[in-house]
Protein backbone atom coordinates (compact mmCIF):
# COMPACT_ATOMS: atom_id res chain seq x y z
CA UNK A 1 0.00 0.00 0.00
CA UNK A 2 2.02 2.91 -1.43
CA UNK A 3 1.16 6.80 0.46
CA UNK A 4 -0.61 8.51 -1.99
CA UNK A 5 -2.29 5.53 -4.31
CA UNK A 6 -4.92 4.41 -1.19
CA UNK A 7 -7.31 6.85 0.05
CA UNK A 8 -9.02 6.71 3.39
CA UNK A 9 -12.44 8.54 3.37
CA UNK A 10 -14.64 9.71 6.31
CA UNK A 11 -17.77 11.26 6.78
CA UNK A 12 -15.96 12.64 9.93
CA UNK A 13 -12.82 11.39 12.63
CA UNK A 14 -11.45 12.73 15.58
CA UNK A 15 -8.47 14.53 16.77
CA UNK A 16 -6.93 16.36 19.39
CA UNK A 17 -6.03 19.99 18.26
CA UNK A 18 -4.11 20.61 21.27
CA UNK A 19 -2.17 17.62 20.50
CA UNK A 20 -2.29 16.38 24.28
CA UNK A 21 -0.71 13.05 24.59
CA UNK A 22 0.26 12.48 21.00
CA UNK A 23 3.06 10.02 21.09
CA UNK A 24 5.00 10.89 17.96
CA UNK A 25 6.90 7.58 17.88
CA UNK A 26 3.73 6.52 17.08
CA UNK A 27 2.50 7.81 14.29
CA UNK A 28 -1.17 7.04 13.42
CA UNK A 29 -1.24 4.98 9.61
CA UNK A 30 -3.77 6.89 8.65
CA UNK A 31 -1.41 9.94 8.03
CA UNK A 32 0.38 7.94 5.19
CA UNK A 33 -2.56 7.54 2.79
CA UNK A 34 -4.47 10.13 0.60
CA UNK A 35 -7.84 11.31 3.46
CA UNK A 36 -10.65 13.24 2.28
CA UNK A 37 -14.12 14.03 3.91
CA UNK A 38 -17.34 13.23 2.59
CA UNK A 39 -20.29 15.05 3.59
CA UNK A 40 -23.87 15.97 2.83
CA UNK A 41 -24.87 17.54 6.06
CA UNK A 42 -21.68 19.66 7.31
CA UNK A 43 -20.74 22.22 5.31
CA UNK A 44 -16.84 23.02 4.02
CA UNK A 45 -16.02 25.71 6.57
CA UNK A 46 -17.47 23.64 9.52
CA UNK A 47 -15.75 20.48 8.04
CA UNK A 48 -12.37 22.71 7.46
CA UNK A 49 -12.84 23.91 11.35
CA UNK A 50 -13.93 20.82 12.92
CA UNK A 51 -11.75 17.92 11.36
CA UNK A 52 -9.59 19.13 8.35
CA UNK A 53 -7.53 21.36 10.58
CA UNK A 54 -6.88 19.50 13.93
CA UNK A 55 -5.93 16.30 11.88
CA UNK A 56 -3.18 18.86 9.99
CA UNK A 57 -2.33 20.51 13.15
CA UNK A 58 -1.74 16.46 14.52
CA UNK A 59 0.28 15.53 11.35
CA UNK A 60 2.46 18.53 11.42
CA UNK A 61 3.28 17.91 15.03
CA UNK A 62 3.60 14.01 14.91
CA UNK A 63 6.05 14.88 11.99
CA UNK A 64 7.77 17.45 13.23
CA UNK A 65 6.50 20.06 11.06
CA UNK A 66 5.09 23.86 11.28
CA UNK A 67 1.91 23.65 12.35
CA UNK A 68 0.97 27.37 12.41
CA UNK A 69 -2.58 28.07 10.84
CA UNK A 70 -1.29 30.33 8.06
CA UNK A 71 1.02 26.83 7.11
CA UNK A 72 -2.03 24.83 7.29
CA UNK A 73 -2.72 23.65 3.62
CA UNK A 74 -6.74 23.02 2.88
CA UNK A 75 -5.50 21.00 -0.08
CA UNK A 76 -3.66 18.04 1.52
CA UNK A 77 -7.54 16.86 2.88
CA UNK A 78 -10.22 17.57 0.18
CA UNK A 79 -13.87 18.68 1.38
CA UNK A 80 -16.58 16.97 -0.77
CA UNK A 81 -19.82 18.56 0.23
CA UNK A 82 -22.58 20.62 -0.34
CA UNK A 83 -21.91 24.17 0.08
CA UNK A 84 -23.86 27.41 1.84
CA UNK A 85 -23.06 30.33 0.58
CA UNK A 86 -23.55 34.23 2.05
CA UNK A 87 -26.87 34.81 1.15
CA UNK A 88 -27.97 31.16 2.44
CA UNK A 89 -28.36 29.72 -0.93
CA UNK A 90 -27.11 25.83 -1.35
CA UNK A 91 -25.08 24.18 -3.97
CA UNK A 92 -25.62 20.46 -3.58
CA UNK A 93 -22.42 19.11 -5.02
CA UNK A 94 -23.42 15.88 -2.85
CA UNK A 95 -27.47 15.37 -3.00
CA UNK A 96 -27.65 12.10 -1.80
CA UNK A 97 -26.36 8.88 -1.28
CA UNK A 98 -26.01 7.55 -4.70
CA UNK A 99 -23.84 11.06 -4.86
CA UNK A 100 -21.48 9.76 -1.98
CA UNK A 101 -21.29 6.33 -3.92
CA UNK A 102 -20.30 7.86 -7.33
CA UNK A 103 -17.82 10.25 -5.99
CA UNK A 104 -15.95 6.59 -5.24
CA UNK A 105 -16.70 5.43 -8.39
CA UNK A 106 -14.87 8.41 -9.35
CA UNK A 107 -12.05 8.68 -7.61
CA UNK A 108 -11.49 5.05 -8.55
CA UNK A 109 -11.32 5.87 -11.58
CA UNK A 110 -9.20 9.39 -11.29
CA UNK A 111 -6.74 6.62 -9.54
CA UNK A 112 -6.87 4.06 -12.39
CA UNK A 113 -5.33 7.27 -14.99
CA UNK A 114 -3.25 8.40 -13.01
CA UNK A 115 -1.62 5.71 -10.87
CA UNK A 116 0.24 3.38 -12.17
CA UNK A 117 0.19 0.55 -10.10
CA UNK A 118 -0.88 -3.12 -9.62
CA UNK A 119 -3.35 -2.39 -6.28
CA UNK A 120 -4.86 0.64 -4.86
CA UNK A 121 -7.62 0.65 -2.02
CA UNK A 122 -10.50 2.75 -0.93
CA UNK A 123 -11.33 2.99 2.90
CA UNK A 124 -14.53 4.46 3.42
CA UNK A 125 -16.02 4.99 6.97
CA UNK A 126 -19.36 6.14 7.14
CA UNK A 127 -21.91 5.95 10.16
CA UNK A 128 -25.15 6.97 8.33
CA UNK A 129 -28.06 5.14 6.21
CA UNK A 130 -26.72 7.41 3.60
CA UNK A 131 -23.09 6.05 3.33
CA UNK A 132 -24.56 2.35 2.61
CA UNK A 133 -24.10 2.91 -1.16
CA UNK A 134 -20.74 4.17 -0.84
CA UNK A 135 -19.78 1.58 1.88
CA UNK A 136 -20.80 -0.72 -0.53
CA UNK A 137 -18.80 0.95 -3.64
CA UNK A 138 -15.30 1.29 -1.38
CA UNK A 139 -13.05 -1.45 -1.42
CA UNK A 140 -13.14 -1.53 2.22
CA UNK A 141 -16.62 -0.55 3.70
CA UNK A 142 -16.66 0.43 7.70
CA UNK A 143 -19.69 1.27 10.06
CA UNK A 144 -18.24 3.99 12.73
CA UNK A 145 -20.36 3.46 16.12
CA UNK A 146 -23.91 1.89 16.07
CA UNK A 147 -26.64 3.35 14.23
CA UNK A 148 -30.43 0.67 14.13
CA UNK A 149 -31.40 2.17 11.02
CA UNK A 150 -28.29 2.03 9.16
CA UNK A 151 -27.96 -1.96 10.39
CA UNK A 152 -32.01 -2.19 9.48
CA UNK A 153 -31.37 -1.12 5.85
CA UNK A 154 -28.08 -3.26 5.61
CA UNK A 155 -29.89 -6.51 6.71
CA UNK A 156 -32.88 -5.76 4.57
CA UNK A 157 -30.51 -5.36 1.89
CA UNK A 158 -28.71 -8.99 2.88
CA UNK A 159 -25.27 -7.17 3.77
CA UNK A 160 -23.43 -9.09 6.56
CA UNK A 161 -21.82 -6.31 8.90
CA UNK A 162 -18.78 -7.84 10.78
CA UNK A 163 -16.63 -6.37 13.70
CA UNK A 164 -13.48 -5.62 12.38
CA UNK A 165 -11.78 -7.44 15.44
CA UNK A 166 -12.35 -10.47 13.62
CA UNK A 167 -10.79 -9.88 10.33
CA UNK A 168 -8.37 -12.32 10.82
CA UNK A 169 -11.56 -15.25 10.65
CA UNK A 170 -12.55 -13.70 7.48
CA UNK A 171 -8.73 -13.73 5.23
CA UNK A 172 -8.88 -10.33 5.46
CA UNK A 173 -5.94 -9.00 2.86
CA UNK A 174 -5.97 -12.16 1.89
CA UNK A 175 -6.68 -11.76 -2.25
CA UNK A 176 -8.91 -14.67 -2.30
CA UNK A 177 -10.37 -13.77 1.55
CA UNK A 178 -14.47 -12.91 1.62
CA UNK A 179 -13.33 -9.70 2.66
CA UNK A 180 -13.26 -8.47 -0.96
CA UNK A 181 -16.75 -9.73 -1.75
CA UNK A 182 -19.60 -6.71 -1.98
CA UNK A 183 -22.80 -6.80 0.83
CA UNK A 184 -19.75 -7.02 3.51
CA UNK A 185 -19.10 -4.42 5.84
CA UNK A 186 -17.03 -3.96 8.76
CA UNK A 187 -17.97 -2.03 12.23
CA UNK A 188 -15.91 -0.75 14.73
CA UNK A 189 -15.91 1.11 17.67
CA UNK A 190 -13.10 3.03 18.09
CA UNK A 191 -10.78 5.36 15.03
CA UNK A 192 -7.48 3.25 16.86
CA UNK A 193 -9.14 -0.01 15.45
CA UNK A 194 -9.21 1.41 11.90
CA UNK A 195 -5.53 2.45 12.08
CA UNK A 196 -4.63 -1.10 13.07
CA UNK A 197 -6.26 -2.50 10.50
CA UNK A 198 -4.33 0.46 7.41
CA UNK A 199 -0.97 -0.79 9.29
CA UNK A 200 -2.19 -4.09 8.50
CA UNK A 201 -2.71 -3.84 5.21
CA UNK A 202 0.31 -1.71 4.68
CA UNK A 203 2.35 -4.95 5.95
CA UNK A 204 1.00 -7.08 3.11
CA UNK A 205 0.98 -4.96 0.31
CA UNK A 206 4.17 -3.29 0.32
Amino acid sequence: ALPGDNWYLSTGTAADANNEGVDKSATPTCLGWSLAVLSINWCPALIDASLVRPVLRMKRYILGGNDDEDELCDAEIPIWSNRVDGDGVVTLHVPGALAKRDRIMELRRRIKEECDRTRSVIVYVGDSSTDLAALLEADIGIIMGYSSTTVSIAERWGIQIIPLRHRGKHGFGRVDGDWEKKKLLWEVETWQEIDEMLRELDEHWT
